[in-house]
């Protein structure tokens, strides 16, 4: 729940910046979706290392 939210969050900001920057709302709402995956990706890459880290030691 607190990966998705913090993407979700992520996705706002830059959808935000992008609006202001002069794009359209379409591309805007791309580059938002883009981060949302990319986050959420790299949130469950950690949580993935991070057990594997565990199962080491």
């Amino acid at each position: 729940m607190a990966m998705a939210f913090f993407s979700l969050v992520v996705a706002v900001a830059v959808g935000i910046l992008k609006s202001h920057a002069g794009t359209g709302l379409a591309e805007a709402i791309l580059a938002g979706g883009t981060a949302f995956g990319a986050t959420m990706g790299v949130c469950l890459a950690a949580v993935t290392a991070v057990k594997e880290l565990r199962k080491i030691t």
